[in-house]
């Protein structure tokens, strides 16, 4: 993966140029090259300074980035935007490493900052009094927070959010950098989640704070999901082996449950091919119906059984595909409608689990039947023979 920030600084009469440029790129990234590998374009603008702004990057590899350098919008960065609207320019972080900066923060400052961003991941995740106050002190009231989902809260906003309920079981704080802006940081790090179902997700976390006399103070907060640390082509190759065992063991259910029902009805019915032969068999021929009724209620056993490796696949695949579906359906509630909500307990419970059940049933209860129907009719006979 190729991650670039940048900080660039324009002329104030070049501002709104700027701004229709760096959209416009934007839109072409989005529009035009999500399926090359652009995975990120975006900026947000200084709080102390409208004519700096700081922009953000993701490519998922080298192959993705020469894309983007072949489309219009970067030829038009190099050759006019840079040279001419741009009084300053500085890359921050490029591919996974901080660039040094020109200026560096005390060491008490670094530990400080480190030791606020893992109090962010940590209250954040607990949403009680204590951390709607502390939060309530550390952001700015003029805060400007970009979710992952691409929606801007400000601090009230986020502050009411934390009254929500809270879909992650853990937070944990990843690869953080700090990167020194003279009196201001920018603090670039990863956030690693894990939902109720077991999914894992990351987002790639840039906060700007600003030195205050006692304080550091967060003023702009980007969030975005990095989906492709979760979704490597061995989640593909695996996804594809479970669904294909998923197929296989579908299949294989159907086929026990087709076996099962022919080789009943096959006995149930042998009594009634030859009416002479079969009176001279007496009780005997009771034994084909007897036989269909044990091997369809052997057959419920059978297909239990495969039922069961069945919800295994299910739940595995259905995890996978859970998080496939996120991926590409940012809109949790329609990718909710899309996906199932299976786990062990309820795996077992499906509609394809109820029809095998309700079939198997009546295939027993019909098996039985018969061999109900032959008995007491062949002890008709037997009692109209004697008397």
């Amino acid at each position: 993966m190729i991650e670039i920030l940048f900080k660039a600084e324009v002329r104030g009469s070049d501002r709104r140029a700027f701004l229709e440029f760096i959209e416009w790129d934007a839109r072409v990234a989005e529009d035009e090259e999500r399926e090359s590998g652009t995975l990120c374009f975006d900026y947000f603008e200084d709080p102390h300074d409208s004519n700096v702004f700081f922009v953000y990057e993701a490519y998922r590899d080298e192959v993705a980035f020469d894309a983007h350098k072949r489309n219009a919008p970067f030829k038009r960065w190099e050759s006019h935007i840079k040279p001419n609207i741009l009084t300053e320019f500085q890359i921050l972080f490029e591919r996974v490493e901080a660039v040094p900066s020109s200026t560096t923060l005390a060491p008490h400052d670094e530990a400080t900052l480190k030791s606020l961003n893992e109090r962010f991941v940590v209250l954040e995740q607990q949403r009680d009094a204590e951390a709607k106050a502390w939060f309530n002190t550390i952001l700015s009231d003029h805060l400007i927070f970009r979710r992952a989902d691409g929606s801007m809260v400000d601090k009230q906003a986020f502050l009411k959010s934390l009254d929500n309920p809270n879909r992650f079981l853990t937070r944990h704080m990843e690869d953080a950098h700090i990167i020194a802006l003279g009196d201001r940081a920018l603090v670039f790090l990863v956030v690693r989640t894990t939902e109720g179902d077991g999914a894992v997700n990351r987002y790639r976390n840039i906060r700007l704070f600003s030195k205050q006399p006692n304080t550091w103070m967060l003023q702009r907060w980007y969030n975005y999901e990095l989906i492709h640390r979760e979704w490597q082509s061995s989640d593909q190759v695996q996804l594809s082996y479970l669904w294909d065992e998923y197929k296989y063991r579908h299949g294989l259910c159907w086929q026990a449950v087709y076996k099962v029902t022919a080789a009943v009805f096959f006995l149930a019915g042998l009594p009634y091919v030859q009416p002479e032969l079969t009176n001279n068999l007496g009780w005997f021929v009771l034994a084909p119906a007897i036989l269909g009724t044990v091997f369809a209620v052997f057959g419920v056993y059978v297909v239990n059984n495969e039922l069961k490796l069945f919800s295994y696949a299910k739940v595995a695949h259905n995890k996978l595909r859970k998080q496939f579906i996120k991926s590409v359906v940012k809109n949790d509630e329609i990718s909710g409608r899309i996906t199932e909500d299976l786990n062990p307990d309820n795996a077992r419970r499906t509609l394809f689990d109820i029809y095998v059940h309700v079939l198997l049933i009546m295939v027993c209860i019909l098996s039985a039947g018969n061999a109900l129907f032959l008995g007491i009719s062949r002890g008709l006979v037997y009692c109209l023979f004697c008397f």
